[in-house]
């Protein structure tokens, strides 16, 4: 099932904040974080990194099928569908042109108001993203999508995706693992916060407080040991 949705000839690769410190600058872009605040704050007082990946589809794949990037955590499509809150925010950054006949990412308009989540998208009720190298595709975790076919012979579709969760949500990628300390020591401090290197703090939400060690903020306790 995982080499069905990940696909046999894609490649993909996380621990991109390791393998290129740079990638900060793509975090800290100020479209990237103004759609995530404006997305996600209302309902959490921060979001982490949910994963930042490669997406590189190579001639041949076939399309992958579509889906809900919130059903990483089922409940909320199940229970709460189009009015529960977002969950999560991503964007698809077109690395080279995303053409249909390269596999351009596929959306299903207006999916993210549907009344019932338990219903399956066809692929005729998808469109292609298209989009000039340099573009970036935002869209909810309720939107249903899925990469394209890459009808090419030769072309790779070259894709960035970034993605922020919730605060009291598990992000797909662990990130404070993949990025150590060592390295995540030398980026501002919001982005350590981005990567795990920091504790929740629900304010000016209702909540309580994640993350921590010793009941404490992970930042107060356990960095200052590391550095």
């Amino acid at each position: 099932m995982w080499q069905m949705f990940h696909g046999a000839n894609t490649k993909r690769f996380t621990r991109l904040p390791m393998l290129s410190p740079s990638f900060c600058e793509v975090l800290s872009h100020p479209t990237l974080r103004a759609v995530a605040d404006e997305l996600l704050l209302p309902a959490c007082g921060k979001y982490w990194m949910n994963t930042a990946q490669m997406m590189v589809i190579g001639p041949g794949e076939p399309a992958q099928f579509l889906h809900r990037d919130q059903d990483n955590w089922p409940l909320f499509s199940a229970a709460f569908g189009s009015k529960g809150p977002e969950v999560t925010v991503s964007a698809m950054i077109a690395l080279v042109d995303f053409t249909e006949e390269r596999g351009a990412t596929r959306v299903v308009p207006g999916s993210h108001r549907w009344n019932d989540f338990a219903v399956q998208a066809a692929p005729e009720d998808s469109v292609p993203a298209e989009m000039r190298a340099g573009s970036a595709l935002f869209y909810t975790g309720k939107v249903v999508h899925g990469a394209g076919e890459n009808r090419t012979a030769l072309d790779w579709r070259r894709g960035l995706h970034v993605s922020f969760v919730l605060g009291w949500l598990t992000p797909e990628d662990a990130n404070p693992l993949s990025t150590p300390w060592e390295i995540a020591r030398t980026f501002p401090d919001d982005i350590q916060q981005l990567l795990g290197w920091g504790s929740y703090d629900p304010h000016p939400h209702i909540g309580g407080r994640l993350w921590t060690v010793d009941f404490d903020d992970l930042r107060t306790t356990l960095v200052p040991k590391l550095t």
